[in-house]
C-alpha cells in the first residue's frame, strides 16, 4: 500500500488537473459567448456557464491542497479569463 506523502502528492496534481481542465473549459465558454449575438440564449448560457466553471476554480484555487507553484501557474490564466468575462458584462467582488 502507498504511504501517505506519495497520496497526497496525488490529490495534489489531480486537483491541479481539475483546476486547468476547469479553467481552459471557462475560457473556451467565454470565448463561445464572444462570438454569440448580443442578448441571445446562446451568449446567456455561456456567460453564465463560463462563470460557474470560474467560480468553481475559485473554490479549489484556494484550497491549500494545491502547491503555491501551482497556484503562481494558474493566476495569470485566471487574471485573463476575469478580465474576458467582465468583457462580457461579469462582475467581480
Amino acid at each position: 500500500m502507498r504511504d501517505w506523502h506519495s497520496l497526497r502528492e496525488d490529490l495534489m496534481r489531480n486537483r491541479a488537473n481539475l483546476v486547468r481542465i476547469d479553467l481552459d473549459t471557462a475560457f473556451l465558454l467565454a470565448k463561445i459567448a464572444t462570438t454569440a449575438n448580443a442578448g441571445s440564449e446562446k451568449r446567456k448560457r455561456n456567460i453564465r456557464n463560463a462563470r460557474i466553471a470560474h467560480d468553481t476554480v475559485m473554490r479549489l484555487y484556494q484550497n491549500p491542497v494545491i502547491t503555491a507553484e501551482e497556484k503562481a501557474k494558474l493566476e495569470n490564466k485566471l487574471d485573463q479569463l476575469r478580465a474576458m468575462l467582465e468583457g462580457l458584462g461579469e462582475t467581480f467582488v
